[in-house]
């Protein structure tokens, strides 16, 4: 038999609904009677156990990954896992800003200061029905700081990056990346005092949101990338700043040394 004859028939099943979807590249398959076809991947049904895959002369057949010998099906695998991560409703973030410490003190005769200790609780969602595993998370901070001036307030951004990881995210269950925190300072002077340049007599501070990025790396060494932010117009009024290299806290609370 040819082995055009031979792979249409092998890959003449019925199509039925995916779980993940995109364009993979051009992959060689190996068949586990060792015939190879060139093909990119187009979609995988968990469900049915389906794979649609898109030959170079473009026609597009569907067929069982277990006709592939344990590399190809593993390859498979891992595309479906990073197109479900990389879909809106697979991977899902929620951002919140929450005060966990406030304090006052004096800043001198006649000052006041009031403090803030505000992180970002991330809760990231696995809406698909993989499990994620590996996923480094890094996150940049963002807030404005008043100070005192005889023009009125100057106003000062601040950015704060930080990173973690995630051992894994079970399907339909969510985990929760808390940045570490950052100190608002709010002054203002007591009554009948005011500053001798003529600045205002109360300085605030406000948080200006997060910026978050996660990354899985599949076991074939894939990497795929998401970008989340709170609120969403972080993007585009902040500049992304990666932490530097150093230790990564994992879910569990132990550290471990980041590779360079």
């Amino acid at each position: 038999m040819k082995r055009g004859r031979r792979w249409s028939l092998l890959l003449g099943v019925v199509f039925c609904g995916s779980i993940a979807q995109g364009t993979s590249k051009l992959h060689i398959f190996t068949s586990q009677q060792g015939q190879v076809v060139s093909a990119r991947i187009i979609q995988v049904d968990s469900q049915r156990g389906l794979v649609e895959l898109e030959l170079e002369n473009k026609q597009r057949k569907k067929v069982k990954p277990t006709v592939f010998i344990e590399s190809d099906q593993a390859y498979i695998r891992d595309w479906a896992i990073g197109q479900a991560f990389m879909a809106s409703s697979g991977f899902r973030f929620k951002g919140e800003k929450k005060v966990i410490e406030d304090w006052s003190e004096s800043g001198g005769i006649g000052v006041n200061r009031e403090f803030e200790k505000v992180v970002y609780i991330c809760d990231l969602k696995n809406g698909s029905a993989y499990t994620f595993e590996n996923i480094e998370v890094e996150y940049c901070v963002y807030w404005e700081q008043e100070y005192p001036e005889a023009s009125g307030e100057r106003k000062e951004r601040l950015d704060y990056s930080g990173r973690n990881s995630i051992n894994s995210v079970a399907p339909r269950t969510a985990v929760a990346v808390q940045t570490d925190p950052v100190t608002l300072v709010y002054q203002y002077l007591a009554g009948g005092y005011y500053y001798s340049n003529g600045a205002t007599g109360k300085q605030s501070s406000k948080m200006k949101g997060v910026w978050l990025k996660a990354k899985l790396t599949t076991e074939s060494g894939e990497t795929f990338v998401r970008d989340f932010c709170e609120p969403a117009s972080v993007m585009k009024q902040q500049v992304w700043k990666a932490p530097p290299k150093a230790e990564v806290e994992t879910s569990s609370g132990k550290k471990k040394r980041k590779k360079k």
